[in-house]
């Protein structure tokens, strides 16, 4: 889990969301070990950070869930491809 995923969960002071990062933390570690040796999903997974905390920063609670949203279905969806492969 990155520092990122971390401060998310406590900045949301939601019990669920730090044991469920809690519980796939592991996954998440080796998950981005593999993901990120292609440069275009590094740049993506960076561009997708970047709008995550933007949207957090603004207070735009609507963004910030819509990007992680869409990162979170990203990475399984990059995750699974490597995986299959």
């Amino acid at each position: 889990m990155t520092a990122l995923h971390g401060l998310i969960a406590e900045l949301a002071a939601n019990r669920f969301l730090s044991d469920a990062l809690g519980r796939i933390r592991d996954q998440i570690a080796v998950s981005s070990v593999t993901n990120l040796v292609d440069p275009a999903w590094l740049a993506e997974v960076r561009e997708q950070h970047a709008g995550i905390a933007h949207a957090i920063r603004a207070g735009d609670a609507v963004q910030a869930a819509a990007v992680l949203r869409m990162h979170v279905l990203d990475a399984a969806a990059v995750h699974r491809r490597q995986h299959e492969a």
